[in-house]
């Protein structure tokens, strides 16, 4: 059991040669192969699991005890912060690709990743974020909860009359 979701979906991954994901994934292979049943489960953390708690004391006092540098400071920092956010922006979309809301957002900006470096350096106001959204003033959301009697324009005379259309 570990509180560490991470660290599950890291064993998951069969791309990944890190040491340590390597040196797990090893022992749970030997144990299996000694016809021991292995699962991993992942539990919340800090909610009182007793085994957690106690996982999490002995992790502490381990650390404090030994003297020597970690085993994982064998790629840089940079690289594995890349890495998380990639992976984390690949979820995004795909969260976001099947979602069912959304529809006039995903017009504008189809892809988070896309978006996001846009959106980060414009300056968000009411009007853009109404017009991003599709919610707020505009006659098609208020037409959607029946506070408009047509979702057109008020500048768009013909299309507003019922029973004209523009021509």
């Amino acid at each position: 059991m570990s509180d560490s979701k991470s660290s599950l979906e890291l064993l998951e991954n069969p791309k990944l040669t890190h040491p340590l994901v390597k040196a797990v994934r090893e022992i749970v292979e030997d144990a299996r192969m000694e016809n021991k049943e292995i699962r991993l489960h992942w539990i919340r953390a800090h909610v009182g699991t007793p085994g957690n708690e106690r996982a999490d004391e002995l992790a502490k006092e381990a650390a404090l005890k030994i003297g020597h540098s970690v085993d994982y400071n064998k790629i840089p920092l940079s690289h594995v912060k890349r890495k998380i956010r990639e992976e984390s922006v690949k979820k995004w979309q795909a969260r976001y690709s099947t979602s069912q809301t959304g529809r006039v957002t995903k017009m504008f900006f189809p892809e988070v990743g896309k978006a996001y470096s846009i959106l980060r350096k414009t300056k968000m106001t009411p009007v853009l974020c109404q017009a991003f959204t599709g919610h707020g003033g505009l006659a098609e959301y208020l037409y959607r909860f029946r506070l408009k009697d047509s979702p057109a324009c008020e500048c768009d005379e013909p299309a507003r009359l019922p029973g004209k259309q523009k021509t």
